[in-house]
C-alpha cells in the first residue's frame, strides 16, 4: 500500500476523535479488491453488543470493546461476505506502519484527526509473563 494511502487510512478512522472509544479497541481491515458503498452497506453484519464498523474506501474501520477475538467481524466473515482477499490489523500496527512511511519520507508522521489517547501505561519491563510450556518444547516432540 503507497504511503500516501496508509496517511488517509489513519486521518479517516471514523472512531479516532470519539471521546468514549479507546484506541485499543480499533481495527482495519484491508480489502484487496473493490468493494462499493451500496454492497457494505448491504451487509447484515454479526455486530455483538458496542461493536462498530464503518466502511471508508476499502477499508473496513472496526471498533471491538469486547477484543478481536471474539467478535464475529472477522476477517474471514468479511472475505466471505465480500468475496474479496483481506487483512486485517490491529490500529496500533496501522499507525506503526504508517509512521515507518513517515520515516522513508523524512517527514512526521500523519496527522489524525484527534490524537490517541494513552489509557494505560505499559506493564514494567521486569513484568513480562512467562513463556508458554509449549514454546520449550523440541521440535517433533508430543506434549
Amino acid at each position: 500500500m503507497p504511503c500516501a494511502a496508509m496517511d488517509r487510512v489513519v486521518s479517516s478512522n471514523p472512531f479516532a476523535s470519539h471521546p468514549d472509544l479507546d484506541e485499543r479497541w480499533f481495527h482495519a481491515t484491508f480489502l484487496f479488491g473493490p468493494v462499493s458503498e451500496e454492497v457494505f452497506a448491504g451487509l447484515k453484519l454479526p455486530a455483538g453488543q458496542g461493536e462498530l464498523a464503518a466502511f471508508a474506501g476499502n477499508v473496513v474501520f472496526l471498533c471491538l470493546p469486547n477484543g478481536y477475538g471474539r467478535t464475529k467481524l472477522t476477517n474471514a466473515y468479511f472475505e466471505r461476505a465480500l468475496r474479496t482477499p483481506a487483512t486485517t490489523r490491529n490500529w496500533r500496527t496501522v499507525c506503526a506502519l504508517a509512521g515507518m512511511c513517515a520515516d522513508c519520507r523524512g517527514g512526521e508522521a500523519p496527522l489524525r484527526e484527534a490524537p490517541l489517547r494513552a489509557t494505560a501505561a505499559p506493564p514494567p519491563a521486569g513484568d513480562a509473563p512467562p513463556p508458554r510450556p509449549d514454546a520449550r518444547r523440541k521440535p517433533g516432540s508430543v506434549a
